[in-house]
C-alpha cells in the first residue's frame, strides 16, 4: 500500500512518465481522503519503481492511474500491476473493470489489451492540455475470464 511517505517517489515516477503528472494534492487525497481509493507502489531493492491508484465503486472498478518508471519498463511490472489490480477488483466483487489512456499512448493501450481491456468508447479532446482524446477501455471480470483476457 502508499503512504504519504511514498509521494516524493511517486511524484519523480510521475513526472518522468507524463507529461501533465498528477500533483502532491492529487496524490494525498486519494491516500487519505476517499476509503473507496486504493494506491500501491511496487518497490524494488526498497526504492518504489512504479505505482497504481484504483476505485472500487458498487460492482465497478477504476484504474485511475498507473506508471512504472522508465528506467524499469519492460520488466513485466505494469501487468503485475495490473494483475494485483484484478484480484481487488474480485475482492470488491466487482463485474467490470474500466480505465482511460490517452490515444496516442501505444505502449499502454497493447498492455491493456493483451491484458483483456477491450476499447468501448473515446472521450473527445478528454486531455485537453494535451489536445488528445481518451480511450475508454473495459474489461469483465466474470467467473470465466482469467487475468489474461483468455
Amino acid at each position: 500500500s502508499m503512504s504519504i511517505e511514498d509521494l516524493d517517489r511517486v511524484l519523480k515516477i510521475e513526472r518522468r512518465s507524463f507529461q501533465f503528472p498528477w500533483t502532491r494534492q492529487m496524490w494525498k487525497d486519494e491516500i487519505l481522503i476517499n476509503d473507496k481509493v486504493k494506491c500501491y507502489v511496487v518497490e524494488l531493492d526498497g526504492e518504489a519503481v512504479a505505482c497504481y491508484s484504483s476505485w472500487h465503486i458498487a460492482r465497478e472498478s477504476f484504474l485511475n492511474n498507473i506508471a512504472v518508471d522508465p528506467d524499469y519498463r519492460n520488466r513485466g511490472l505494469g501487468s503485475k500491476m495490473l494483475e494485483h489490480f484484478f484480484k481487488e477488483a474480485r475482492d470488491h466483487n466487482s463485474d467490470y473493470c474500466y480505465l482511460e489512456v490517452a490515444e496516442g499512448n501505444f505502449d499502454a493501450i497493447y498492455l491493456y489489451k493483451k491484458m483483456g481491456f477491450e476499447h468501448i468508447s473515446t472521450r473527445k479532446d478528454y486531455y485537453t492540455m494535451e489536445h488528445k482524446d481518451a480511450y475508454i477501455m473495459k474489461k469483465e471480470m466474470g467467473a470465466d475470464n482469467d487475468t489474461l483476457g483468455n
